[in-house]
């Protein structure tokens, strides 16, 4: 893990009597003035460049703009995008960016790790039928 310069990450806190966790996996990337608060679980490969409230959950390799801000017990998707100075208030599937306007599949992301567009477009139908308010 890389940990830079004036970042915080902080110490476990617990709910109704439990021990508290704080975890952060191995190629976990904590930018400059990012804020980790208590609880947090970061999956491996992560980027953090935003502030996590409480008991949030970032799975593999999600990666956080500058200026995102995380309501407290918040999961972020394998793979999900970020973008700058969104307000991240409930879920975000994997393999998607968000930016508070839209969530789209993230098909540069699966691109480079070799997925054909035929299987984002599969991805992307299972989530419009599943999860779709349309």
């Amino acid at each position: 893990c890389t940990f830079e310069t004036n970042c915080i990450v902080l110490a476990p806190r617990g709910i109704n009597g439990q021990t508290g966790v704080t975890r952060v996996g191995n190629g976990v990337m904590i930018h400059l003035k990012a804020e980790v608060s208590h609880d947090c679980v970061i999956e491996d490969g992560v980027a953090v460049n935003g502030e996590l409230a409480g008991f949030c959950h970032l799975m593999q390799h999600v990666k956080v703009s500058k200026g995102s801000v995380f309501h407290q017990f918040t999961t972020v998707g394998t793979g999900a995008f970020l973008a700058m100075t969104a307000k991240v208030r409930y879920d975000v599937l994997p393999w998607c960016m968000f930016d508070e306007q839209a969530t789209v599949i993230d098909r540069v992301a699966l691109g480079r790790l070799g997925r054909a567009n035929e299987e984002a477009d599969e991805l992307d139908a299972f989530y419009m039928e599943h999860f779709s308010s349309e």
